[in-house]
């Protein structure tokens, strides 16, 4: 018997990305805001949830580049239902 015996493995990853620039604007305090009510939801949804700070680009209608800070909120689940997924779907609706 080993270490990882009695040990399990959550198949399911599901992410969910809260940039910084919001609504067309450098907006850190609302990205506060969703990433703490959405980490929460997530908790509540799928037992935990890890939150990893990065940068992102993206082309604005200008093609100019665009660099902001993205929080990534991240679950693992064993399974992931409809109700689960549209859930999630919903909320990224709403940033």
């Amino acid at each position: 018997m080993n270490s990882l015996d009695n040990t399990y493995s959550l198949t399911n990853s599901i992410e969910l990305f809260i940039p910084s620039n919001i609504r067309g604007f450098d907006n850190t305090e609302l990205q506060t805001k969703y990433v703490n009510d959405i980490s929460e939801k997530f908790t509540r949804l799928f037992g935990g949830a890890t939150l990893f700070e990065t940068v992102g680009t993206w082309l604005n209608k200008k093609r100019k580049v665009i660099r902001e800070k993205i929080i990534i909120i991240q679950s693992y689940a064993d399974a992931l239902n409809d109700d689960d997924i549209n859930e999630v779907v919903s909320i990224a609706q709403h940033l």
